[in-house]
């Protein structure tokens, strides 16, 4: 675990609870308590940022759970401290515990959680793909859906923030649901098609134009235009500033950039 004050600038390394494991989950809050989970099964708490460690029983250790499938890691997916509560995803099983005894219980209805360092709010996913919002003693709020796949979600400021396919969505603290798309309806110029590379520069294609953008430029130059139009087979850079024309018959076609 590395820490950085500065924007990457520098870096303070951290001890972790067995440098051999893989923390693919780490939740620090901002009284800088810790809790990570690894992908085989190991759970640490730090009350002081690193500086010591305590092993904790898993929810997999204590039998909460019957493992079906051998194969598969007992991996946490996610971890976090919730007031005087531990929350975990273990293979997909979300679990909460008592943080002065620990017994992990399992929470069925959910798949998944999100909390920010601040416990500004909860949320929880359901096995349908529906959000709840929940207080801290996992009391429904309220509940919504959205109609497309959440690639990556985050809880910041007492709102949940998830990036879909087509656009950012925001639960927000009014139970609001804000909907702000990636791209607008305007006409957008169609980028050239990238078909190579050169010592010059990338080499690309637009109807019969071919461009080229050197290694350190933001705009495309016009190096000349092809005979006719590029509508079908392949076209590829080769050696000697060459391009090569495939169009899927007994032909090849060949054209100096020189």
């Amino acid at each position: 675990i590395a820490y950085t004050r500065d924007y990457g600038a520098t870096w303070q390394k951290l001890n972790t609870p067995q440098p051999k494991e893989r923390f693919a989950s780490i939740y620090f809050n901002e009284s800088r308590e810790g809790l990570v989970g690894s992908l085989w099964n190991v759970l640490g708490y730090t009350p002081d940022n690193c500086a010591t460690w305590q092993l904790l029983p898993t929810p997999l250790d204590q039998k909460k759970y019957n493992k079906t499938n051998r194969q598969s890691r007992p991996g946490f997916k996610r971890v976090a401290i919730l007031g005087n509560l531990f929350l975990a995803v273990q293979e997909d099983l979300v679990f909460y515990t008592r943080r002065d005894s620990i017994n992990w219980v399992c929470l069925p209805a959910y798949v998944d959680f999100y909390t920010d360092p601040a416990n500004s709010a909860l949320f929880f996913k359901t096995g349908r793909g529906e959000y709840v919002k929940a207080d801290s003693s996992f009391a429904v709020l309220h509940r919504f859906n959205i109609d497309e796949e959440a690639y990556d979600v985050q809880c910041r400021n007492g709102s949940l923030f998830i990036v879909a396919g087509r656009q950012m969505l925001q639960f927000t603290t009014s139970h609001e649901l804000i909907k702000r798309p990636f791209s607008r309806a305007d006409v957008v110029p169609a980028e050239p098609i990238a078909i190579g590379y050169t010592e010059r520069g990338t080499i690309a294609l637009q109807n019969k134009t071919i461009l080229q953008k050197s290694w350190n430029a933001d705009k495309w130059q016009t190096l000349g235009q092809l005979p006719a139009a590029v509508d079908s087979g392949s076209v590829s850079v080769i050696e000697n500033a060459m391009l090569l024309y495939e169009r899927g018959d007994d032909s090849l076609f060949y054209y100096s950039l020189n």
